[in-house]
């Protein structure tokens, strides 16, 4: 018997929007409660999903009984107590990415999970794309032989975003590794077929967050933002005398 699935949304911003949206499109599927502790993300998202209940207080969503599971789309600082509560609550869960803030509180999740017998998943849509699920299937069916060595890549043309908690390192809790950096590994380390880690290393640095701005640019919305300048030789097409920001 098909059953819906009625989904609650911590955190009613810009993602929690895009994910109401995509949930529009599959049968089965129905928001029926949002809590946000800004009323203006609030009401943009109950002028546009219309839930039945919305909420300033998300543990007042994670009260509701006929809740089946909750998509936490806070700031990444906010992911780790919401999402052992709605856990603990029996919910099921699907958290944003990065799934937590370190590794103590992603297994801290991943315990909780365990315990309540509920899904947790992580918001990784990048493996479910065709390229992605081509080069799965072609892996699997030995077309690349041995996997012995993999480089992942990744780049943001338009820099770093100008929205939301982007430039908050004790809200975001890092760079592009832990913004799109995670996409990027997770997605490659799935086609290969999620051989089981043996060590993992990393070095991370912050060259731009701690740096003055040379420019201040307005974009009328209340956001201000660093401009890179670029000097070049004239009549040349060689790499610039000169690159700040």
């Amino acid at each position: 018997m098909n059953k819906t699935v009625r989904i609650g949304f911590i955190g009613a911003g810009g993602i929690a929007c895009w994910q109401a949206e995509q949930l529009k499109k599959i049968q089965g599927a129905q928001v029926v409660a949002a809590a946000d502790v800004s009323d203006i993300a609030l009401e943009k998202f109950k002028k546009q999903y219309n839930p039945p209940h919305v909420f300033k207080d998300w543990k007042q969503l994670l009260a509701m009984p006929d809740l089946d599971a909750v998509s936490v789309c806070t700031p990444n600082k906010m992911h780790c107590l919401p999402t052992l509560a709605a856990l603990k609550a029996g919910k099921h869960v699907l958290v944003e990415k990065p799934m937590a803030m370190n590794a103590n509180e992603a297994k801290a999740m991943v315990d909780a999970a365990r315990k309540a017998k509920r899904l947790l998943q992580i918001g990784f849509q990048w493996r479910f794309t065709p390229a992605a699920q081509l080069l799965r299937k072609r892996v699997a069916s030995g077309s690349f032989g041995d996997i012995l060595y993999v480089r992942c890549q990744a780049l943001r043309r338009r820099g770093i975003p100008s929205w939301g908690v982007f430039g908050r390192k004790d809200l975001q809790g890092g760079g592009p590794m832990i913004d799109i950096g995670v996409h990027i590994l997770e997605m490659a380390h799935f086609i290969i077929g999620a051989p089981k880690p043996v060590s993992a290393s990393a070095a991370c640095y912050t060259y731009l967050g701690d740096k003055k701005p040379a420019a201040l640019c307005s974009w009328g919305i209340g956001i201000t933002r660093a401009t890179r300048s670029r000097t070049w030789r004239s009549g040349s097409s060689s790499s610039p005398t000169a690159d700040r920001w």
